[in-house]
């Protein structure tokens, strides 16, 4: 009788889903945002990366919505962003007045499992999230300490450097695991600096750690620009497509590819980095909704106040489409089977 129960249930809810996209479409977008208060609700906690540029995107956005929704941000960390994604895919409101911010390594969690075993607490499907857009693409730049006396990428392969990280999942951790595996780097990886950037770079000034496998170049400079202006840090690399404007003397890690299949390997981490600070709405939001959304976020990030502000705030700012990012996860979920495999096996703390 329960699963009866169960079964009807859903069945009501395959019914309603298309009378739901209906009502919402005889809405206009204009009608519906109008005077409404719009949840972006972060996959982080206060104060870092994700949190900065959902803020800033928040700031701005609403203005440039129709009707000119009120915008505001909520924190919802846990599980590397699994906790909201869940959440805003399943449990809230379905109609484009709950945003998520996730961050960019969520998309790929159910192919490549770095957040749970098998991917299992991924309960949705990256293929049907309405992405809106990213505010920017990220290189992460991979550095040591002057006083190391390290001052190139393949010096890592014989000389010993202890490089540091919050989790085994995180960036730092993942790219680490990467170097070590790839290119047979000689780096002890140190795992439990919470808070991530503010504890890490103190631990680079106490010489608990002689460097990061990578730290967004925009990171950098809002978190370390002490450590720049005194030029403490010897950036070895950059794993991104193509170079920061700011660093065209630092070459590319890609390019230290050994041959094509690693350079796929390569190409494959690095997309979540191409859609790196990714704006999501849930599926079943009209199309109508959605398409106001991609127009707002594209049109407020070629606004002069929003690229002023994001200035103050040492922020890189470059657009990506939210059809772009579906593309870009598109293109990772159709690799073939055992390329994915090499890219479990080269990232992967499991592997």
């Amino acid at each position: 009788m329960n699963r009866m129960i169960t079964c009807a249930i859903h069945l009501l809810a395959l019914m309603l889903v298309p009378a739901l996209a209906v009502a919402q479409e005889a809405t206009s977008p204009e009608a519906f945002y109008r005077g409404r208060q719009v949840s972006l609700i972060v996959g982080s906690g206060t104060g870092g990366g994700y949190d900065s540029y959902a803020r800033l995107v928040a700031r701005h956005l609403g203005r440039h919505m129709p009707g000119g929704a009120n915008v505001i941000v909520q924190n919802m960390p846990g599980a590397g962003s699994l906790n909201m994604t869940n959440y805003v895919y399943n449990v809230a409101p379905r109609d484009g007045s709950v945003l998520g911010a996730p961050q960019n390594g969520v998309a790929f969690e159910p192919l490549f499992h770095l957040l749970s075993e098998g991917g299992k607490t991924a309960r949705f499907d990256p293929l049907k999230m309405n992405w809106i857009g990213s505010s920017a693409k990220e290189n992460f730049i991979p550095f040591v300490m002057d006083h190391t006396g390290v001052t190139r990428f393949e010096e890592l392969r014989t000389k010993p450097m202890r490089f540091g990280a919050s989790s085994p999942n995180t960036d730092n951790g993942i790219l680490a695991l990467l170097l070590n595996r790839m290119f047979g780097m000689k780096i002890d990886i140190i795992h439990g600096y919470p808070g991530s950037t503010g504890s890490l770079i103190i631990a680079l000034e106490q010489k608990e750690i002689d460097g990061l496998a990578g730290m967004p170049y925009a990171s950098l400079r809002v978190n370390a620009s002490h450590l720049m202006d005194q030029k403490r840090l010897v950036f070895l690399t950059q794993i991104g497509l193509k170079k920061h404007r700011e660093l065209p003397d630092v070459p590319l890690l890609i390019d230290a590819a050994a041959n094509e299949a690693d350079r796929n390997v390569l190409t494959a981490v690095i997309a979540r980095y191409e859609m790196a600070r990714p704006v999501f709405a849930a599926p079943d939001v009209a199309a109508g909704r959605i398409a106001a959304l991609r127009v707002a976020f594209a049109t407020m990030v070629g606004d002069s106040a929003f690229l002023k502000d994001a200035d103050t705030q040492k922020l890189d700012i470059e657009l990506v489409r939210g059809e772009e990012i579906e593309t870009i996860v598109a293109d990772i979920y159709r690799l073939p089977p055992d390329l994915v495999e090499r890219v479990k096996s080269v990232i992967s703390l499991n592997n």
